[in-house]
């Protein structure tokens, strides 16, 4: 699957500038490889999810003990509908829906990774560089 997305990102690339860029042998992985290697590639960006920092000791959202799991609506500062809405779904806390209102119980969940990364709680893993 994502290998086929790659694939399809790569031709749209393609196709938007008219022609495969310099270098890129084939729209499969060993291309993308031998693009890399070529040195016709300045930078270079991967797109991870929050689990990757799940080894340098963040804990994720989904887990058991993750920031889901955990979370206490009613300890955050919010309206009580907006404490309903977490209650029912924890995914609510980092929504658009109640973050363009009330920035509070984002920022209240998040303070402990806040504070924990100016204390260097956090030990940065290969991903991260």
């Amino acid at each position: 699957l994502i290998f086929e997305l790659m694939q399809r990102l790569l031709m749209r690339g393609a196709m938007s500038c008219g022609k495969k860029p310099k270098g890129l042998r084939t729209l499969d992985l060993d291309g993308v490889a031998d693009l890399i290697k070529s040195g016709h590639v300045g930078n270079i960006a991967f797109l991870t999810g929050a689990g990757i920092s799940v080894a340098a000791g963040i804990p994720d959202f989904r887990s058991p003990g993750g920031m889901y799991d955990t979370l206490k609506p009613q300890l955050l500062t919010a309206t009580q509908s907006e404490r309903e809405l977490m209650k029912y779904d924890p995914t609510a806390v980092v929504s658009w829906q109640i973050f363009k209102n009330n920035q509070f119980p984002y920022m209240e969940l998040r303070r402990p990774f806040i504070l924990g990364t100016a204390e260097k709680k956090w030990k940065p893993t290969l991903a991260h560089w």
